[in-house]
């Protein structure tokens, strides 16, 4: 009889993620034709891929005035993200056919100083103006999932600890997001964990609120605290991953409204970053 010498299988980290070996052949080759967009590639990546930053120019408030307008302006900017970046209800859909969101907008980057990229987020979002209601809250809602959840490629991950290459969920960033949620009297309401992109956006614009009222209020100190408390959390949280979600966002969006979301996320995430290096955070 003939000695057959069997092959030997080359064992990868992807072998490593799955039990059924069918699994890992197939991500094995449609990795190959994703390669920028899913989640066995940050689950597998040795090195975390960083968020891309660009030079911009950045103008801060000169007194409590202007900072007041700034927090109650960037509170509301961020709302609008963490319900972007959420399933779609009712409500919201409503409002990016009717025009609302995008009028709002266009009011609050009269004050917090749009860029480029918000500004074609904003037109794009736009662009849904008009369209009918039903039709497009189910398509936004079927988007949303094959973005986010769906079982074929490409898909992205909406948390923190998977972006940052810890290569699971619940990892030691989202413990350390659910204590930062807790220091502000916080907590997480649902079934998403807590370093979801929408619950990050939704603390910013939480701490901002909080912030603008204590400064209106003459109450300096504490409106210090949560200042600081905001900027650490961008600093080693939201800016660390979300302009790379953003850009794997725009890579996947079918729709104006997702396209117009991952260009608004990351123009605002861009201009925090370069006020964070003004202020000598980063």
């Amino acid at each position: 009889m003939e000695n057959i010498k069997e092959k030997k299988r080359e064992i990868t980290e992807i072998d490593h993620l799955f039990v059924d070996e069918k699994d890992a052949r197939f991500w094995k080759t449609e990795g190959v034709r994703h390669n920028n967009l899913f989640w066995v590639r940050a689950m597998i990546s040795r090195k975390r891929e960083p968020a891309p930053v660009e030079e911009e120019d950045v103008v801060l408030p000169i007194n409590t005035s202007e900072k007041v307008r700034n927090y109650k302006t960037k509170s509301l900017l961020y709302k609008f993200l963490a319900d972007g970046y959420n399933e779609p209800t009712e409500e919201f859909t409503r409002g990016i056919v009717n025009g609302t969101h995008s009028d709002n907008l266009g009011g609050l980057f009269k004050v917090f100083t749009g860029n480029k990229r918000m500004d074609d987020g904003r037109a794009a979002i736009l662009n849904m103006n008009g369209q009918k209601f039903a039709e497009t809250f189910d398509s936004l809602r079927e988007e949303y999932c094959r973005n986010i959840y769906d079982t074929y490629l490409p898909f992205i991950s909406p948390y923190e600890s998977v972006y940052r290459g810890e290569r699971q969920v619940m990892g030691l960033r989202t413990s350390d997001v659910n204590e930062r949620y807790k220091k502000a009297g916080l907590g997480v309401e649902g079934g998403e964990m807590p370093d979801y992109i929408s619950h990050e956006c939704e603390f910013v614009s939480i701490l901002s609120e909080r912030i603008a009222g204590l400064l209106e209020e003459g109450n300096i100190k504490d409106a210090e605290e949560y200042e600081a408390m905001c900027v650490e959390f961008l600093r080693d949280h939201l800016l660390q991953w979300g302009a790379k979600f953003c850009e794997d966002l725009l890579a996947l969006a079918k729709s104006d409204f997702y396209k117009g979301m991952a260009l608004l996320g990351r123009g605002v995430f861009n201009k925090e970053y370069n006020r964070l290096k003004i202020l000598g955070v980063l």
